[in-house]
């Protein structure tokens, strides 16, 4: 079970776009939700701010959602002069009523111009849709998108103006217009700056920008769990480390698997990074560089470069044993420095992660057969292999609250053995958003 959230389109709140979102409203493009209110605010004829228009701003506002509105917003560069031609290619996208547009110059002193376009939606439109469209018409030079919505924040806040000055703004209603992200829900919690446009003492307009959604940020489940085993694949994970060992490669692997009989072949070798760096701890380190540089440049087969670090010797391995590289070092700092020192090793270590197909009945037979492989390479090898199958559970709960399993299936990477219809204990992982699941696996845990 592995469910989205999350779409690599999916806007993020750029600070550019508040700037345009605050032209818009002086220019009169948008209009505050709550206008017609009274505001109670007295004018003082003495007030230096009478009649100028400012903008203040209240960063990271805590609030509600609580109404989505059918209309977006999209803001981007773009090399199209002719704004018809915009205006038009997002008219012809699927759930689009109308478009208002206009174009701003973000950049004054390069030029570079942003059309900033209000969209009206059908009520059932595919905002997903609606996106992807934006982008595929190829039109817009990364666009940002968002949806507007009907906020509800504190009555008074704290704000900013231009010149750092801090004051306190009462709004006139706690309900100010939104602008969201794809995946914003009515009665989602959200915070984000909130722009306060003032002519004088009098607050003229106010939106927030969403900057996180505090109830889809997702939230870890972790527990253990006993439930019958569902389902079983016929092939194992195996995953662990090994020790430097010479010419050891993902083709070298492949080969040794594929010629057990109970394996079936190999679907992937993975190996992120081959390390075959011996760090030696030496505190002379630097009396005996330049004799063990000689001595690794003098063996190039065996040894393939050489380093320091803080009271450290760093010798790259070639064809030798990790044994031999030890013993061939000691012998050569103990010649350069003329007396026996005790010598501290990290060795270097290799992760990798195999994906074999198996044949047998029982994949414990291949589960043995691969670890004595490994095992058979005298190199610390540190290896666990783990089946594929399906849990069988409705649901998963903490002690205080309970979460729907989709399908009642859950995916698990259990120890090699068991058959269907076994209980397994298993240690859980999941995530939550909006207290369901949309992400968990389990895992069987290796018992000492």
């Amino acid at each position: 079970m592995a469910l989205s959230t999350t779409t690599e389109r999916s806007p993020l709140i750029k600070w550019g776009a508040i700037a345009v979102i605050a032209l818009m409203l002086l220019s009169g493009a948008a209009v505050y939700l709550a206008s017609t209110t009274q505001d109670d605010t007295t004018t003082n004829p003495d007030d230096p701010n009478n009649g100028v228009t400012r903008t203040l701003v209240s960063n990271e506002v805590e609030a509600t959602v609580k109404d989505l509105f059918p209309s977006a917003v999209i803001i981007s560069q773009t090399s199209e002069t002719d704004k018809t031609a915009l205006d038009e290619a997002i008219s012809s996208i699927p759930g689009v009523r109308a478009v208002q547009s206009q174009f701003t110059k973000l950049d004054f002193n390069s030029g570079a111009v942003s059309y900033l376009g209000q969209i009206s939606l059908t009520a059932d439109a595919n905002k997903e849709l609606f996106i992807d469209s934006i982008f595929e018409t190829g039109l817009f030079s990364s666009p940002e998108i968002y949806f507007q919505a009907l906020i509800e924040t504190p009555i008074e806040v704290q704000a900013a103006s231009e010149d750092g000055k801090t004051e306190t703004v009462r709004l006139p209603s706690n309900q100010v217009l939104g602008y969201t992200t794809l995946y914003t829900r009515p009665g989602d919690k959200v915070m984000g700056p909130l722009q306060i446009v003032m002519q004088g003492n009098q607050v003229v307009n106010a939106f927030l920008f969403e900057s996180q959604n505090v109830s889809q940020s997702p939230s870890p489940l972790s527990l253990s769990i006993t439930a019958p085993v569902l389902e079983l694949q016929s092939k194992l994970i195996v995953t662990g480390s090994i020790h430097y060992f010479p010419n050891f490669s993902e083709a070298m692997i492949q080969n040794s698997l594929n010629a057990i009989p109970s394996v079936g072949g190999i679907d992937n070798v993975l190996i992120p990074r081959r390390d075959n760096v011996l760090v030696v701890h030496l505190p002379q380190s630097d009396a005996v560089m330049d004799d063990i540089n000689g001595f690794v440049q003098a063996n190039g087969t065996q040894f393939v470069s050489f380093g320091t670090d803080a009271n450290a010797l760093l010798v790259g391995l070639g064809n030798v044993t990790l044994a031999e590289a030890k013993l061939l070092l000691t012998q050569a700092i103990e010649s350069s420095l003329q007396t026996n020192v005790p010598l501290e090793f990290t060795e270097p270590q290799t992760q990798l992660l195999v994906d074999v197909n198996t044949t047998a009945q029982n994949t414990q037979q291949a589960s043995d057969a691969i670890e004595h492989y490994f095992l058979s390479l005298d190199a610390n090898a540190l290896i666990q292999s783990y089946q594929p199958g399906i849990l069988s559970i409705a649901s998963l709960g903490d002690g205080n609250a309970s979460y729907a399993v989709p399908d009642s299936k859950l995916n698990a990477y259990l120890l090699p053995g068991h058959a269907i219809g076994n209980d397994v204990t298993v240690q859980v992982s999941a995530t939550l958003i909006r207290d369901e699941l949309v992400e968990a696996s389990a895992l069987e845990v290796v018992t000492p």
